[in-house]
């Protein structure tokens, strides 16, 4: 059949679009849009994107490419790029200047005004989804394509009121490029079909086309063959597309859903299956194709250049396209990176999905590594009940907004790796942060495992006897190694008789409040020193210490003039990993110093206040 193509220029396809009568002669990109009614500013407008796409794949299937503008680390997004992101941006540009009145772009902060006068404006996301590109998975492009009003501010229109076309294109096994055509409100003069705003099918339709690389079409599109003439979506499939890791963070009415679905429980009694490409244009081209529905339940997709331009396909299909409460092209955008929720796909899975309510997911601040960070998570995370929240954010006001706030996410971090690194179970992890709340918003590799790290290689402690420590003393993760921790070790050490460091360590995991005695400032990460009779402010809680210390040659002292705080008990795990022989003691009375030197010092003291000179 190819070879028939190359031949002759052109192949016969069946009709373009429903309601024709006779089979288009058509097989280029160029020739379909011209059969479909296409004025010949928008055909132009539509190859040239097309001629970008044709770019950009090629790109794709190059071993590696340079930029000189690939040192831009982070989009307007917030988001990292990669070097074919700015490279995609720049190809779309080029091809599309002198040829539209604006761009937007999801690479750009602002929109690009045109010099020339022209019809149209066009939104892009020049490569969704190049985080795949390290592992060889699907990647696209997506484009919208708006009436432009000459003395109107651009991209302010919904799509139902300004696309006039729309589309996308996969790079994969092959480059498919899928484009919709038409006004979805039958504006006259949308500039296809014949002027009065009616399309040669009736509506919007879609038209697939196919990469030929080996094809000798001319520049501008013409090597995209078409393939799909008429492009539908079924009314109804067997699958849904969503990231079912984030189940613990959607709403009631879309876990229904999900949990119906997966067990033919919905009115439509169809059992799903979930297909998760996590490639947003992938991802949507099976959802069309074969039914059912893809997206995102939280604020993600981009309206202007992602949401709109494939609700505008899906519907160009027959299909149906929703932010969970109402149709995806009557969205007006506030701005150009306006952000919504998107479900698209089968008419009728979509309705049915809109109809089980509370499907939108609110704005959720995930971390690095795609982590959810949010109260809800933390709860469930650490197996928090409701009331020990509640105490803990009445103590620290502020850790509402750690958890809540974008600044979270360090903080989230920190405790995912704080817990990989020590091996803590989640009661152990708990009872840390219920003591040292302020981790929620610390960065680990700044603040919590310097002084881990340093403090167990001056003592040689194991993994075990590290945990074992953190647990009991959590007010190790808010200090400053060289500032805090080490001048109380040398304290410490000079105050037992010089005790070396194995020695120290064999003392702290035996009783190791006895850090926190040793009577020198301590600093905590929130910067504040504070003395008072028996305690010390460090960071967010105050930790006991002692007022006065008295050496003695046993290496023994006099314990605080308040009570240490209790320890908590050591999880079973920790419990079972403690050495042969070492069994938990209770402390003995008076910080282990004997009852009568304690006698004799209460009589001294007696004996000074009563103005007995000799007997003091």
């Amino acid at each position: 059949l190819l070879s028939a193509r190359r031949q002759s220029g052109r192949l016969v396809t069946s009709q373009l679009a429903a309601g024709g009568e006779e089979p288009l002669q058509a097989a280029l990109l160029p020739e379909a849009l011209a059969a479909s009614g296409a004025e010949p500013e928008l055909a132009g407008v539509l190859c040239s994107i097309a001629a970008a796409c044709e770019q950009i794949s090629e790109l794709l299937r190059m071993p590696q490419f340079e930029s000189p503008a690939a040192g831009r680390a982070l989009n307007v997004q917030g988001e990292r790029q990669k070097p074919m992101d700015v490279i995609a941006n720049d190809i779309f540009v080029s091809h599309l200047t002198g040829r539209v009145a604006a761009m937007a772009s999801e690479e750009e902060r602002s929109c690009i005004l045109g010099d020339t006068p022209s019809r149209y404006e066009v939104a892009f996301d020049p490569l969704d989804g190049s985080s795949n590109l390290d592992t060889s998975l699907p990647t696209g492009s997506i484009f919208g394509v708006y009436a432009h009003t000459p003395g109107r501010e651009c991209f302010q229109a919904s799509g139902r009121d300004g696309l006039v076309a729309a589309g996308y294109a996969l790079y994969t096994a092959s480059t498919e490029l899928v484009l919709s055509l038409g006004s979805a409100a039958h504006s006259e003069g949308n500039g296809v079909g014949d002027g009065r705003g009616e399309m040669p099918g009736g509506g919007c339709f879609a038209l697939g086309f196919t990469l030929d690389p080996a094809g000798r079409g001319a520049a501008g599109g013409g090597r995209f063959v078409l393939t799909r003439p008429s492009l539908r979506c079924p009314a109804r499939g067997p699958y849904y597309s969503l990231n079912d890791a984030r189940e613990p963070d959607w709403p009631q009415g879309l876990r229904r859903w999900v949990h119906d679905a997966r067990r033919g429980l919905t009115p439509s009694r169809t059992k799903f299956s979930s297909r998760y490409v996590c490639a947003l244009v992938a991802d949507v081209h099976r959802t069309l194709l074969r039914g059912g529905w893809a997206g995102n339940p939280r604020p993600h997709l981009r309206l202007l250049y992602e949401a709109a331009p494939l609700a505008h396909v899906a519907e160009a299909c027959g299909g149906r396209a929703s932010d969970g409460v109402r149709c995806l092209l009557d969205v007006v955008p506030a701005g150009l990176h306006d952000r919504v929720p998107v479900f698209l796909g089968s008419a009728e899975d979509v309705a049915e999905l809109e109809a089980y309510g509370d499907v939108q997911q609110g704005p959720t601040v995930y971390s690095a590594d795609d982590t959810p960070v949010g109260l809800a998570s933390l709860q469930r995370l650490l197996g928090l009940k409701e009331e020990e929240w509640r105490r803990t954010a009445a103590r620290v006001p502020a850790v509402e907004e750690m958890v809540r706030g974008r600044e979270a996410a360090s903080g989230w971090a920190s405790l995912t790796r704080l817990q990989a690194r020590l091996g803590l179970s989640s009661e152990e992890l708990k009872a840390i942060v219920l003591r040292l709340p302020q981790l929620l918003g610390e960065s680990y590799e700044a603040t919590v495992a310097p002084p881990l790290e340093a403090l167990q290689a001056r003592l040689r402690l194991s993994d075990p006897q590290l945990r074992r420590l953190v647990t009991k003393l959590p007010q190790l993760l808010g200090l400053d190694y060289d500032a805090e921790v080490a001048p109380k070790l040398d304290a410490l050490a000079a105050r037992s008789g010089g005790a070396s460091d194995a020695e120290l360590a064999t003392l702290l995991l035996e009783r190791p409040a006895e850090l926190l005695k040793a009577g020198v400032e301590v600093r905590g990460s929130a910067g504040a020193v504070r003395r008072t009779t028996g305690s010390v402010q460090m960071g967010l809680r105050a930790a006991p210490v002692a007022p006065w210390v008295a050496p003695r040659r046993s290496g023994a002292w006099m314990m605080a003039e308040e009570e240490e705080e209790e320890e908590p008990p050591l999880s079973p795990q920790a419990e079972a990993e403690r050495p042969p022989g070492e069994e938990e003691e209770d402390d003995p009375p008076f910080g282990g110093v004997p009852i009568f030197e304690v006698a004799l010092i209460v009589a001294a003291v007696y004996a000074y206040a009563s103005g007995d000179a000799s007997s003091s």
